[in-house]
């Protein structure tokens, strides 16, 4: 479910220090930064380095320009195309494959763009700035109900050229699968690592998406400690049943001497048995029907851990266990001469 919640945006907003620009993520406004300030890219290539880059979902670079087209004032966005979508999946990009980052003859727009200039994908089109003229062509429409679907987006090569600002960037958005406590500690290594930038948590997703997580737990929570008490209750019953239906067996073997401990190995290594098939079959059959309502749901496949395995069937023998202990103590107190009797 984290996972899932990632695609909604990134987490963390690398910003270079001293700057004065706005910046947000679809309608989220993040604020301002005062003075003009850019980060290196040449920096950029330690964030795959840094610990904490194993919890790194990706993250791109952004850097923001004003062109011309047709006369209008459009803004221009540099990034890495086939990082963009993966930090934000949830964003709809209508565009045949996806566009090396280096390419710099082709453009994404946004919706809005492509609705006021009539363009679709496939077209081409000119935009310049400071007497410099481009030729783009469309290569996808992005929709994502924010202010990107006003911008103009090209290869961050190609930005750092019509700008002037080679090797520069204005931001960078990460996106981290960890909880808000975590992200506060990437936030800090990011800005030890990277002296050009300052790191900021974006606080509306971390605490969102914690918030989330947070209930979602407390929900499934209760639902597997019902589910246990339940299956506690049936394999009680279950037992009881046996014991109540095998009290002649027990007398017969009390009788010739058997040992209270022996039969209560005997009712355990039953419950054992019944404990390691149930946690078996339960897991596969747990697993097979997560997988199909995780695919129809949220169209992704779920990948269990081996370690949920032993878990698992731990949990269903400590459970069978601990039920059998109250029918297993009223087995033992079977009178020998009563029950041999019939009584």
């Amino acid at each position: 479910m984290g996972g899932e919640l990632r695609g909604y945006g990134a987490n963390v907003l690398l910003v270079p220090k001293d700057t004065t620009l706005q910046v947000g993520l679809g309608e989220l406004s993040f604020g301002s930064m005062s003075g003009e300030g850019f980060i290196s890219e040449n920096d950029l290539i330690q964030i795959e380095s840094l610990e904490s880059a194993e919890h790194l979902v990706g993250y791109t670079p952004y850097l923001y320009g004003v062109v011309d087209v047709n006369a209008q004032k459009v803004v221009l966005v540099g990034v890495w195309f086939d990082s963009l979508i993966k930090v934000n999946p949830s964003w709809k990009l209508n565009s045949p494959k996806i566009i090396d980052r280096k390419d710099v003859n082709s453009t994404v727009i946004g919706s809005s763009v492509a609705q006021s200039f009539g363009l679709q994908v496939g077209d081409s089109f000119e935009n310049s700035r400071e007497g410099r003229t481009y030729r783009l062509s469309v290569a996808g429409i992005l929709s994502t109900g924010g202010s990107e679907d006003n911008q103009l987006f090209v290869s961050l090569g190609l930005a750092q050229e019509i700008t002037g600002n080679s090797a520069l960037v204005h931001t960078v958005q990460l996106s981290y699968a960890v909880g808000k406590t975590e992200l506060k500690a990437v936030a800090e290594e990011l800005s030890r690592t990277i002296p050009s930038a300052n790191a900021k948590v974006i606080t509306q997703v971390a605490e969102a998406e914690e918030s989330f997580l947070g209930k979602i737990s407390t929900v499934t929570t209760v639902l597997t400690v019902g589910v246990l008490a339940a299956s506690a209750v049936a394999v009680m019953s279950t037992l009881s049943t046996i014991a109540l239906e095998r009290r002649n067996e027990i007398g017969l073997m009390l009788a010739l001497g058997a040992s209270s401990r022996r039969i209560a190995a005997l009712f355990f290594a039953e419950v054992l048995v019944i404990g390691l098939v149930g946690g078996f079959v339960g897991y596969f059959l747990g697993v097979g029907l997560a997988t199909a309502v995780w695919l129809r749901i949220f169209n992704t496949p779920i990948f269990p851990r081996l370690a949920s395995f032993f878990v698992v069937v731990g949990i269903a023998v400590g459970v069978c266990i601990v039920a059998s202990l109250l029918p297993v103590r009223q087995a033992l107190k079977v009178t020998p001469s009563v029950t041999l009797r019939g009584e």
